[in-house]
């Protein structure tokens, strides 16, 4: 099924509500407020300039109230115990000499993430998109800009959580905070399973929801062919992943 330029899949006119409503709908009621988004032109670039700066706002907040010695310690933690005595006394030693600039560099590593997971994502919209749909990859990675917005709601927690920490030495992980791991397992980052299922997060589903709802209300998919689309990436990453652990 292919979507007009000023239509939506369903070949209803797509209204364009405000910035904020569509916000609101977006994250509450996806189907609704990702509907006219292929038609609205540059407005997803606010979607994502607003993902992007909460992100390397808070970004900033966690790490520039960190002192060096517990920076290093934390991203120790997040390598294991997979390194030899002679590799950790190195790899403490660089972390040491570039604890200083994570303020700094975490922000910047955050806006190439995001950019780069969305052109990716997009990419990959408009690969499996051929077939039915004549968006442009500019349309496709408008639908995956606004998905991302969950990402807010999570770093506005994250900035919630360090306001009320009575301590600037927190655990990196705290921006996981609605992990599978953090919520339901309790799992020590010495655990093969650990980061996975920090990976995995309420806000990672609700970002697949959203897609999901913007490929059938405005993409035009099927229920069936949106859940093939989005799920399959999703099944791929975190079942290959936890494979190889178990094979590991």
């Amino acid at each position: 099924m292919t979507t007009a330029d000023n239509f939506t899949a369903a070949g209803t006119p797509a209204a364009s509500p405000g910035f904020f409503n569509q916000l609101i709908q977006v994250l509450f009621q996806p189907a609704q407020g990702m509907a006219p988004v292929p038609q609205q032109g540059g407005r997803y670039w606010l979607a994502l300039l607003l993902t992007i700066v909460i992100s390397s706002a808070v970004s900033w907040q966690m790490f520039s109230g960190m002192s060096p010695e517990w920076l290093v310690e934390q991203q120790m933690l997040q390598m294991g115990n997979d390194l030899s005595p002679a590799e950790q006394e190195q790899t403490r030693a660089y972390l040491a000499q570039s604890a200083g600039m994570m303020p700094l560099l975490s922000p910047v590593f955050v806006a190439i993430g995001t950019l780069l997971m969305a052109a990716i994502l997009a990419t990959y919209l408009l690969l499996t998109g051929r077939v039915s749909s004549n968006f442009k990859f500019g349309q496709w990675f408008a639908l995956v800009s606004w998905s991302q917005l969950p990402t807010v709601v999570c770093m506005l927690g994250t900035a919630v959580l360090l306001l009320l920490s009575d301590t600037p030495n927190v655990s990196m992980n705290l921006m996981n905070f609605a992990s599978v791991n953090q919520l339901l397992l309790g799992l020590t980052p010495d655990s093969p399973w650990f980061a996975l299922t920090e990976a995995l997060s309420l806000f990672v589903l609700w970002q697949v929801w959203v897609l999901h709802a913007g490929l059938i209300s405005a993409a035009g998919y099927t229920a069936q062919r949106a859940t093939l689309v989005v799920g399959a990436p999703v099944v791929l990453i975190f079942g290959g992943w936890a494979l190889a652990i178990a094979l590991g």
